[in-house]
This record gives structure tokens, sequence and C-alpha cells, in this order.
């Protein structure tokens, strides 16, 4: 049910190379729950030029997009995770949604399936209200896979520009 989206991208670099190259692009992922106070100037400094925050260990990397072309911040949150390897010549990498937004969606519609069961036995059983319950379920499943989809071909761009990109 969740949408996964796998890449591979041939480079003409070693690993070092593209290793060197991911780790100038992302912005280390700051503590979850950093209680210490700091300006949003300073904030948004630590993003400045950056495409990617998250991780780069060895030879695998878990990042999510932060910025356009341009490498501004994005007001809200990346809608994919990129988790891939670093191999001699090539890059393989899984997109998928974050785990949050994605156990989410799978409580919903949880949710909401046991609505429309419990609505044919109920006092409200008309087909309005499983008409109802059946577009509540499908509208915010269709905008999910869909912005997914967007953002994952955003991502994996990203990620391919800044792989082949002459230095």
């Amino acid at each position: 049910m969740i949408p996964v989206y796998d890449i591979k991208l041939q480079c003409g670099r070693s690993s070092a190379q593209l290793r060197e190259r991911l780790s100038r692009a992302v912005a280390p992922a700051p503590k979850m729950w950093s209680m210490t106070p700091m300006k949003i100037s300073d904030w948004l400094a630590r993003y400045d030029g950056k495409t990617f925050v998250g991780i780069v260990k060895e030879d695998r990397f878990k990042v999510m997009l932060i910025g356009g072309a341009n490498g501004r911040v994005r007001w809200r949150g990346g809608n994919a995770v990129i988790v891939g390897t670093i191999r001699a010549n090539a890059v393989s990498a899984s997109l998928r949604p974050p785990i949050f937004a994605s156990a989410f969606l799978i409580l919903w519609c949880l949710i909401l399936c046991c609505a429309i069961v419990l609505s044919f036995f109920g006092p409200s059983n008309t087909w309005l209200v499983r008409l109802l319950l059946a577009g509540m379920l499908f509208l915010p499943t269709a905008i999910f896979f869909v912005a997914f989809a967007f953002e994952a071909r955003r991502a994996s761009a990203a990620l391919q520009r800044i792989l082949s990109d002459p230095i």
C-alpha cells in the first residue's frame, strides 16, 4: 500500500568522489528535541546552499529534500525520504514517504474501513453516508500518492543533478 520508488544512478566517479559530492549537499540532521534557543536566521543559515538534510555515513545515506533548484528552505516538510547506498560508479536508492505519514495514512484507512463496514448495520444505513465515508477514504489516499509521486520525482532529479554535474 505504501509507495516506494527505486532508482539506480550510473556515474563516472569513484565511490569516494560520490560520497564527497553528496556530503557537500547534505546539511546535518538536527536533533529531534533540541531545546536550545536559536534565532530563526541562525537556523536558516545552517541550510543555506544545501539541497538535502540527513546523514551520510560511509557508503550509506538517508536524506530528505529541503530546497528547490536555488537551495531555499521550503516551509513544509519533505514528502520523500531517500535511503541508499553508494557503490563504485553507481548509487542505488529507494524513495519512500516518511514513516509517520505512512503510519497515519494506514491508521486513517483502517478507521474509515471499519466505519464503512459498520455503516451497513447502524441506524444511518443510507447510501449518502457510505458515499461520504468512501470519499473520506479515497481522497486523502489519492492526495498522499500524488504528493509522493511529485516529491519523489523532484528528489530523484536533485540527487541525479548533484551526483552527475561536472565539478
